[in-house]
């Protein structure tokens, strides 16, 4: 969403400094045109990326299935806002019309710590995409999916409540001396 809303941004100011460019009466050369056309470019590519990704997450919700993901990674994508990273996850997803498991990567946004790896999410599915609904816990998969995800929980991830503690967002688990 955030490629469509700048994309759009970006198109109206480089309208906005087109318009006085090219009415003026110093005549146009080639370089003026090129120089322009960079921003167009850079403008319309942004807006038909935004336009795709808001076009593929209104196909999941529309025609997606149901499907349960395990948070694999998450990483900064590269973008920033006012200094902020965006960051992505990768997700496990059992989609349950296939009987597998696929990798999917996704914008997560701004908040690294909404997500953490090795928690679940209930979401639905659409030719590679998922659309996030809610964060789960293992015991809120229901039993016939939950075997697809046993083989994924590393020994780490069964730890009692005393065992790890979060400090500001940041899981921290004690050790044996």
């Amino acid at each position: 969403m955030f490629e469509l809303f700048f994309g759009i941004f970006w198109c109206l100011l480089t309208l906005l400094f087109t318009i006085p460019v090219f009415t003026s009466s110093g005549g146009i050369d080639l370089f003026l045109i090129l120089f322009v056309g960079i921003f167009w470019a850079i403008g319309i590519f942004l807006l038909v990326k935004g336009l795709k990704k808001v076009i593929a997450n209104h196909n999941t919700e529309k025609l997606g299935e149901e499907c349960y993901a395990m948070i694999k990674n998450i990483y900064p994508n590269g973008n920033r806002v006012n200094g902020a990273p965006e960051f992505n996850a990768d997700f496990l997803v059992y989609v349950s019309s296939k009987n597998t498991i696929e990798q999917v990567s996704e914008s997560v946004g701004f908040n690294a710590f909404k997500y953490q790896p090795n928690t679940f999410i209930k979401g639905k599915y659409y030719n590679g995409d998922i659309n996030i609904k809610e964060t789960i816990d293992y015991n809120s998969i229901p039993l016939n999916v939950r075997p697809n995800f046993d083989h994924l929980i590393s020994n780490n991830t069964n730890q009692t409540a005393e065992e790890i503690i979060t400090v500001n967002g940041v899981k921290y688990k004690k050790m044996d001396e």
